[in-house]
């Protein structure tokens, strides 16, 4: 067990965690308020939903981006020739995102205060609409990601940085009232 532990998080030293980190947060904190206020027109910007999804990012969304890459470059090779980078691509979003996109889904309903027991049914209603916008943005993302941008926090932050219309979208999801 300690060995497969390892193998996923290989080269995920301190020093790029916290750059992960801290980008993912201002990310999301950057998302949230841009779907608050461009997105979903609030009438008064709530700064504890922002607080929640930066911290999201901060503490979760960062290390599973930079953890991810890690580790299918480990799997599948550090290469970026376009074949590997396609591999890497399908393969995290296969196996990667229907997780973390429940995640969201799970976390957005803990800060919006729903009970926990229509949290499956709030799933229910959200991940399909959620996995299938996935499908048309992130594996060419992660293609491009994968065969040109060099690995460890850049990747992050450039998957972040396309990703702000993402994270927006998915503030209103996780963070806001998003409709089924």
């Amino acid at each position: 067990m300690r060995t497969r532990l390892w193998w996923l998080i290989h080269g995920l030293d301190r020093f790029n965690l916290a750059k992960s980190s801290a980008a993912s947060g201002a990310f999301f904190l950057a998302g949230d308020v841009i779907a608050q206020k461009a997105i979903e027109d609030a009438q008064e910007w709530n700064p504890n939903r922002t607080a929640a999804m930066a911290f999201f990012g901060l503490l979760w969304a960062g290390p599973i981006y930079l953890a991810t890459f890690n580790a299918l470059d480990n799997l599948i090779g550090a290469s970026t020739t376009l074949r590997r980078a396609i591999a890497k691509a399908l393969l995290s979003q296969l196996t990667v995102s229907p997780p973390y996109l429940s995640s969201v889904i799970f976390f957005g309903a803990a800060v919006r205060g729903d009970p926990p027991h229509t949290w499956r049914q709030t799933w229910g209603q959200r991940f399909p609409r959620l996995y299938a916008a996935a499908w048309s943005i992130w594996p060419a993302v992660n293609v491009v990601t994968f065969r040109y941008v060099p690995a460890g926090t850049a990747r992050v932050v450039f998957v972040n940085g396309v990703g702000l219309a993402w994270t927006s979208y998915l503030a209103t999801i996780g963070g806001g009232r998003g409709s089924g």
